[in-house]
């Protein structure tokens, strides 16, 4: 039976009338009268096919499903049965019903892959399964990076930090560039005041004193899982007793000196600066918890390492009886003058990070670095050294000035310079706009304590405030998308300030 020809009436709405009469043509009814045993269909496969396009074209794509699978099920035999199994699929897909239109491709064409709707099926599951494969990653990188970082302030964090590798386990695409400086002493001299020698008065000598200044800059890009950097970083380290300290501070401040008293001199330092190329590789291990290894090659720059040990002795408030032990290494002698050609140094370390994300609001990391870090130095300058006073004479203002005799060997040997373990520690919580970040810096053997504070007052800038309690230094910063400013110091004034640094990120992510 065909299907009717649609006229509209004023008295009817013209979409109602059409689809009465195309079901109408749909179904039929049979006499009974033939016999009880014979069989009573109520539509035919042609029209039920007509019926579920007709739905279709209407943008009904449920209601056309439903009823291509009603003619699938009626008339298994029909010949219209791959055809209808196409439409159901094409109309699951308009239904956006992506995952079940997929299925329902590929069963078609297992069955029919012959058919002439064969490669226009192959060609839409085809982009069904490129629109997949592009979904599932893009859900993959959020699952890895986005919730933290959508919710969690960006905070300025410990200036005295590395890059933890297994942060990479969610990142698509970026190029960046990393700055970062910090100067410290506990002995409360600033770090202005070591390299001009002028302490003034500010020296507050500890049972144990150090000193620090540390600085990394990095550039470099970073893809999928992978990120490669060079960079030039430096480090120095400077160890002295209570007694050093002292007595250094009162001979830089003409104090009068302590007749009779015996100081016992114990100071050494271990530095370098270096220069390099690092490759980095996150790996997420299971849902949640993410590694990654940094491996960098370094070659040696500057060089200061040694150690000096004696004893003063004060013969009156401004003169004083001493005896030196110097043992240094050394790209340039900053003790006494020596004309000397610096020697070459190359070397290796290794990072390991772990990185547990519990949820969007809750995060941890560790940081070991500089694991195994050597540098082999040839040729450099050194010098072993015992200088005592017995050449003395006085300056206009009465204070005692030397030419020491001085006993020792200089020359040029291999030495083996062991970079010092470091070790990063962080918890980061966020509740609403606010974040909380206690972290911890294990560095040269000296556990450093910070507490960070991060504000997002919108998805694209935060502002950020920490505090560290060895130093009593305070930092602020400020980030726009990812990246950052801050700075840190111990006071307003940062050239008397005993702790002082900085610290620069940019980044653009594609």
């Amino acid at each position: 039976m065909s299907s009717l020809p649609c006229k509209s009436r004023k008295t009817f709405p013209v979409r109602s009338v059409c689809a009465g009469l195309l079901i109408a043509s749909v179904f039929f009814s049979v006499s009974a009268a033939s016999g009880a045993g014979a069989p009573k269909p109520y539509f035919t496969d042609a029209g039920q096919l007509a019926y579920a396009r007709f739905l279709e074209r209407e943008k009904d794509y449920k209601g056309a499903v439903r009823e291509y699978a009603r003619l699938m099920e009626a008339f298994p035999k029909s010949p219209l049965v791959p055809e209808a199994r196409f439409r159901m699929s094409e109309a699951l897909y308009g239904a956006g019903l992506y995952d079940e239109a997929e299925t329902s491709f590929a069963t078609f064409l297992q069955r029919y892959g012959d058919s002439p709707f064969a490669p226009e099926a192959r060609e839409r599951l085809g982009e069904l399964l490129a629109a997949k494969s592009a979904r599932l990653k893009r859900e993959a990188d959020l699952r890895a990076k986005g919730p933290v970082e959508s919710r969690q302030a960006i905070i300025a964090g410990s200036p005295l930090s590395g890059f933890n590798p297994a942060d990479l386990s969610g990142v698509a695409g970026a190029v960046f560039f990393e700055g970062r400086g910090f100067a410290a002493d506990n002995a409360g001299i600033p770090a202005p005041g070591l390299l001009g020698n002028d302490w003034g008065a500010t020296a507050a000598p500890q049972p144990s004193n150090r000193a620090l200044a540390y600085w990394d800059t990095k550039a470099g890009a970073a893809y999928r899982g992978w990120r490669i950097a060079g960079f030039y970083r430096g480090e120095f380290y400077i160890d002295a007793n209570r007694d050093t300290v002292d007595f250094l501070s009162m001979i830089n401040r003409r104090a009068p000196l302590p007749v009779g008293r015996v100081f016992d001199i114990n100071l050494s330092s271990n530095g370098f600066s270096a220069k390099g190329i690092e490759v980095s590789k996150g790996i997420e291990l299971l849902k949640g918890l993410s590694a990654g290894l940094t491996a960098r090659y370094i070659s040696g720059g500057m060089l200061q390492f040694g150690r000096l040990t004696g004893s003063a002795t004060p013969t009156a408030p401004n003169s004083y009886d001493f005896n030196y032990l110097l043992d240094y290494n050394y790209d340039r002698n900053v003790i006494y003058p020596r004309r000397a050609a610096p020697g070459e140094g190359n070397g290796y370390s290794f990072d390991l990070g772990l990185r547990y994300r519990a949820n969007g609001n809750l995060s941890a990391g560790l940081l070991l670095r500089d694991l195994a870090g050597r540098i082999y130095w040839t040729n450099v300058p050194f010098s072993t050294v015992d200088a005592t006073s017995n050449v003395k004479s006085f300056d206009s203002s009465g204070y005692q000035r030397y030419r020491p005799t001085v006993e020792g060997f200089e020359g040029f040997r291999d030495f083996t310079q062991h970079i010092p373990f470091k070790a990063d520690a962080d918890v980061t919580a966020t509740l609403g706009p606010v974040t909380v970040s206690p972290q911890l810096n294990i560095i040269n053997g000296r556990p450093l304590y910070w507490l960070f504070f991060g504000y997002r007052p919108t998805p694209a800038t935060s502002l950020s405030a920490g505090y560290n309690a060895n130093y009593e230094a305070w930092s602020i910063g400020a980030a726009y998308k990812k990246s950052m400013l801050s700075v840190y110091s111990s006071g307003l004034d940062p050239v008397r300030a005993p702790a002082f640094g900085a610290a620069l990120t940019l980044r653009w992510d594609w």
